[in-house]
């Protein structure tokens, strides 16, 4: 005879089951949800087309991402041949093992002097992107910064202490007045710079407030060179006195900022 459950029964069985569902879905429905932290995304550098981007280090949304060259290993040799089947070759295409992450051009002396002992340089200005070559060029040391001519361009640079790198069109020539005699003398012990730095000087009065006076006269580098790199380029300027030569690279970024090695 089968066995038959009372309907007080049923109704007891009925209820513990609607509760299970409903404490279940409770449950399901205040799962805590998970996100991932965001991620920051950097923009690689431009390579060239003999280039692939590489990771040195960990580049998490490709920071720190360089340039570097490939260098494919060779193919391999050819897998022997079936017993049961025809001969036949595979040949594996070649693949990247190891990169070659030196920079294709040179830097120049002093260049190569800056990118090995100021700190952090060479992963921010990048590799030579030209050699390098000798100009015609002059500075002046102000009290609170440099000026620097070059020929080919005819630019003035200015460079301040507080940080920051500024060009300016070289626009003085022969038979204007070399200084500005509105300015009145300068205080003791410095100069009111002239030609075309004291032009730059005269005209832009943000210019003046910041670098001060000069305490230099302007003077022809002996000796100057200049090379660009991928993200800024460097000038240099020898001055050959007495005791010994002073030499100074300025290494400029694109960014507007600015570092100076001098070579012991």
């Amino acid at each position: 005879m089968q066995k038959r459950f009372s309907p007080r029964r049923q109704v007891i069985a009925s209820g513990l089951l609607l509760g299970f569902l409903l404490v279940s879905a409770s449950l399901a429905c205040h799962v805590p949800a998970v996100t991932e932290a965001p991620r920051p995304v950097c923009t690689p550098p431009p390579c060239g087309p003999d280039e692939v981007y590489y990771c040195p280090d960990e580049c998490p949304g490709g920071c720190g991402t360089i340039c570097a060259t490939p260098t494919p290993t060779a193919p391999t040799a050819e897998l022997p041949t079936p017993a049961s089947s025809e001969e036949s070759t595979v040949v594996v295409s070649p693949t990247i093992t190891e990169l070659n992450v030196s920079c294709q051009q040179e830097a120049w002396g002093w260049f190569e002097g800056a990118l090995e002992m100021v700190s952090g340089v060479r992963e921010q200005i990048g590799c030579p992107t030209r050699e390098h070559r000798a100009l015609t060029a002059a500075s002046q040391d102000f009290q609170h910064g440099y000026m620097l001519w070059r020929e080919d361009e005819q630019l003035v640079y200015v460079f301040y202490d507080t940080g920051g790198w500024e060009h300016y069109p070289n626009r003085w020539q022969e038979g204007m007045l070399e200084q500005d005699p509105s300015f009145g003398p300068p205080p003791e012990g410095l100069i009111q710079p002239k030609r075309g730095f004291g032009l730059v000087w005269q005209e832009y009065p943000a210019v003046h407030d910041r670098l001060g006076w000069a305490f230099s006269e302007e003077r022809l580098c002996d000796e100057a060179h200049s090379q660009t790199f991928q993200r800024g380029f460097m000038l240099e300027c020898m001055h050959d006195i007495v005791p010994r030569a002073k030499i100074r690279v300025f290494i400029l970024f694109h960014d507007q900022t600015y570092a100076i090695y001098s070579p012991p």
